[in-house]
This record gives structure tokens, sequence and C-alpha cells, in this order.
């Protein structure tokens, strides 16, 4: 989720501008990079982000940023390359500069969501917002969605059919040809949105999302690594909130909480 929505239009589009987060999460952010700098507090971010992460050796991106966000809790080699090719805020439509490089670490370690959006976007099928551009801390991305909430009382069909839509993320999430796994870490109504004209649903909330390089795991073959892991389902107190890692629980919810209480 990012904070202090702005509605506006861009190139004739409809788009919400966003702020990536708030000002006290912001504040310690420009500490923590000061702090990696060895600078006093208040120091002049751009010139600490540079210092603090100089590029070293051939790996120094993936030392930088692993553990970073659920993005890049252990990112490979073949995601980092991913994210960097779709990175829209570079001049070189092929490579980044040292520069955009530390721009796009410090966006990571601010707020994971525009990367994610731009990383896996709607152009090839992902159920996420269009992202349209950035300014500073903002970002822009389409609008033209209501809440997923707003439908709890709309008829048992309409209801039905967000359910489906809700089931087609969990499966596009976990089986896709990019071999990549994306999965929740906290997951709410306010995760999603849906789309007023086609009913499509799309992913709001891209900050609680971890990403796994599942042809890595395949090419490692680590010990155990197809074993088949299971968890157990417990309802929720509160309905509207689930938090779960694991897909297979936001299935249960999707059908539980949008579909069930009607019948």
């Amino acid at each position: 989720m990012i904070f202090l929505c702005n509605t506006g239009v861009a190139d004739g589009k409809g788009v919400l501008l966003k702020k990536l987060a708030k000002n006290k999460d912001i504040a310690a952010w420009e500490q923590r990079i000061c702090s990696m700098s060895r600078r006093p507090p208040g120091c002049e971010i751009s010139k600490a982000a540079v210092k603090a992460l100089m590029s070293s050796g051939s790996n120094w991106m993936t030392s930088y940023v692993t553990g970073m966000s659920h993005l890049t809790v252990c990112p490979t080699e073949r995601l980092l390359e991913k994210i960097m090719d779709r990175y829209r805020e570079k001049l070189d439509a092929v490579n980044l500069s040292a520069r955009e490089r530390i721009q796009l670490i410090l966006t990571i370690m601010l707020n994971q969501e525009p990367i994610i959006f731009q990383t896996f976007p709607q152009s090839e099928g992902w159920p996420f917002p269009a992202y349209v551009g950035a300014c500073g801390r903002f970002v822009a991305v389409e609008s033209g969605y209501r809440p997923l909430d707003e439908y709890l009382e709309e008829t048992w069909s309409i209801r039905a059919h967000l359910a489906q839509k809700l089931l087609l993320i969990a499966k596009r999430f976990t089986d896709n040809k990019s071999q990549y796994g994306l999965y929740w870490t906290h997951i709410s109504y306010a995760t999603f949105a849906v789309n007023e004209d086609s009913l499509d649903v799309v992913v709001v909330d891209g900050r609680n999302i971890m990403v796994v390089d599942l042809y890595q795991i395949k090419q490692d073959r680590k010990r155990n690594w197809d074993n088949p892991l299971y968890s157990p389902f417990d309802s929720c107190a509160d309905k509207y909130v689930f938090r779960s890692y694991l897909n297979v629980h936001f299935l249960k919810h999707s059908c539980n909480s949008n579909v069930n209480s009607s019948l």
C-alpha cells in the first residue's frame, strides 16, 4: 500500500499519484541511509546514498538488496536481471547506470511496491495496476478501481465472479511461465481493488509480496526441494483480515469470505 493518494490525468488517462511512505517512515529511511554512510542525522541523502551503496565486486547489488524487502528476501541473478530490465526510471533502454542502480536500491528499501508493479507488469497479464511513472517520492499508477470491500453487498453472482477472479490471481502467482512464485505475507480486503467497468480484480498492495525464483529452486535441487509442505487452516477472528505465506490459504479465504456467506 502507498500513502496520500491524489487523482489526476496523464496522457488523457486517469491516474493516482501516490506517496511512497508516511513522513515518519521516510525520516527513518533517510536516517538509515545516513547511518549506512557513517554520516550524521540530517545528512544530504543523495551524497550519502552514493557513499553507502558504492559498487564493489561483480555481485555488489545482490549483496546490498538481499533481505532488504520481501521482494529480495532471497534474490537470484535471474530475478535481479528481470527487475533491472523492467525498471522504467532509466535513461538507457538497456543498461542501468550506477546511480540508477542506487536509485533502484533506495526504492526497494523504502517501498518495493512500484518495483513489483514494474517487474510484473499488467501488460504481461499480471494482476496489478498499470505503472505510469514516478517523480521523487511519488509514483503514478492507473486509476478507475474501487476497493473490494465495497462489493460485499453486491448480488451473489457478482461476488461469485469476483471470488473466481481472486482464485485466478492466486493461481497466477504460483503457476506461471516466468517461473516466479509470488506469495503474500499479509492479506486483507484492502489488498485488492475492482475495475469499475470490467469487474477485473487487481492487487493494489504490493508491499507484502515475497518473490521466489522457482526456476532456480528446480535448478539447485537442494535436499527435500520438491517435498510438499502443509499448513493447517484456521478460521480468522476478523473475516476481513487474513495473514499467510501460502496462497492455498488465500484460496480458502476467498471462497469463505466472498461466496459462502451469501449461501
